[in-house]
């Protein structure tokens, strides 16, 4: 048959799997445009990043109370509610993580089978998760210090306060170490940033990337997610149901795998894209009403009852409402990519200027935008300082470079061996060609 016949009978079978839509799809998602590719997942995190800032301004009234904010033309009451919602920053973050991680590992999995390389590969992610973090770490220590020479210093004696309050100074070094590796949330000890609970979750989901991909192989990603949601509630772990949980966010960190390898959110946001104009509409308007449901059971339902709903369930519609009609908009993803580049260092210092040392200037305007476009700019150009300096000391070749080692240690070792061991082959196979 012609490839022009081929064409025609694919046309004429549009189930058909290798038929001419299905081609036509596996192009629109490969090839002509990624919608979770690395552009869009900054897109995301710029996202995120916005919904956190607003979260932390203004999820309690006690937080501001006392400025006498006008939030025109909002009430107060919608505004405190939607910035409760604006948790679901966590979820992108945890889902973008799972995405990405899941990616990462399949293409070294190919290569590297072994236990000592799942253990290889589980640490050098570690390393890569936390080295940006302590740089930021060390930065914030010597802003803290240098605050104390500050005559209205608002909060004198920081660090001080939270690792040295019972005159221990070898166990305050002890908790500032623990914090340091971003361990401090798993351990429950004290954080110089209370904001930065969110690195022992990032560290957590690293690591058990490998072992989560392994079970996944054996078992599917199906059950998988199922075992992810029924043990909690068997187990009746009470802990996940706190604001500040790692296993809170795994779920939705593990809907983010499932994505990566089905590429199910490809298909439906490309689904769509390739719809006619009113099917589009409908699925905007449809997708709009879901997302306002659930918004209101965000706020309805007790989060120790419900909290897949908050944390995993909305997360992912506004995640595939956010790629199909928002991300892919190209003056959108540009700002919102630049953002998200940033979104890590944000995350990080954003609580030294809202809240430990600049609280008034932040909160102290007419109208309640003012101050999270005020926190959002002054964070960002933060921000650009840091990696400014990151480029002039080459921290980010650095921190390639460890990181490619870590994964090759014992590779050589590795070599050598088989390289003996096709020698011995050799020397047997002369041996018998002699006799």
């Amino acid at each position: 048959m012609t490839e022009t016949g081929v064409f025609m009978e694919s046309m004429k079978n549009p189930d058909e799997e290798g038929s001419f839509w299905s081609r036509f799809l596996a192009i629109r998602i490969g090839t002509e445009r990624n919608y979770l590719d690395k552009s869009a997942s900054a897109a995301l995190k710029g996202i995120a990043i916005l919904l956190m800032l607003f979260h932390h301004m203004y999820r309690k009234p006690s937080m501001f109370d006392k400025y006498g904010l006008s939030f025109a033309p909002f009430e107060q009451a919608d505004v405190v509610d939607f910035a409760i919602v604006c948790k679901i920053c966590v979820s992108i973050f945890a889902f973008i993580s799972g995405y990405g991680l899941y990616l990462s590992y399949s293409k070294f999995d190919k290569a590297h089978k072994s236990s000592q390389d799942m253990l290889k590969w589980s640490a050098a992610r570690y390393f890569k998760t936390i080295a940006g973090f302590q740089f930021v770490y060390i930065l914030c220590v010597i802003f803290c210090s240098l605050m104390e020479n500050w005559q209205d210093n608002p909060n004198p004696e920081y660090i001080q306060r939270i690792f040295f309050e019972d005159n221990k100074p070898i166990y305050g070094r002890f908790l500032m170490l623990i914090d340091f590796l971003g361990l401090a949330n798993l351990f429950g000890t004290h954080m110089l940033c209370n904001a930065w609970w969110y690195m022992s979750a990032a560290v957590v989901y690293g690591v058990l990337t490998p072992y989560i991909y392994k079970y996944q192989k054996r078992r599917g990603m199906a059950t998988t997610l199922i075992l992810a949601f029924v043990i909690p509630r068997v187990l009746q772990i009470r802990s996940i149901c706190s604001t500040n949980s790692i296993l809170g966010f795994l779920f939705i960190f593990m809907i983010g795998m499932a994505f990566a390898k089905s590429s199910a959110a490809q298909r439906w946001i490309c689904g769509g894209q390739m719809a006619s104009i009113p099917a589009k509409i409908c699925k905007f308007v449809g997708e709009i009403w879901l997302i306002h449901i659930l918004n209101k059971l965000y706020v309805a339902m007790p989060e120790k009852k419900f909290w897949e709903i908050q944390w995993a369930l909305l997360p992912t519609v506004v995640i595939l409402f956010l790629c199909e009609f928002v991300v892919w908009l190209p003056i959108a993803r540009s700002i919102l990519s630049f953002i998200g580049k940033h979104a890590t260092n944000i995350f990080l210092i954003h609580l030294f200027i809202k809240t430990i040392y600049f609280k008034s200037f932040i909160y102290d305007h007419e109208n309640f935008l003012t101050g999270w476009t005020l926190l959002l700019v002054i964070s960002l150009g933060v921000s650009v300082i840091i990696e400014g300096i990151k480029r002039i000391i080459r921290f980010d070749s650095g921190v390639k470079w460890i990181y490619s080692k870590i994964l090759r240690i014992g590779d050589s070792a590795e070599k050598n061996e088989m390289k003996n061991e096709k020698t011995r082959e050799t020397e047997k196979f002369k041996e018998k060609q002699s006799v």
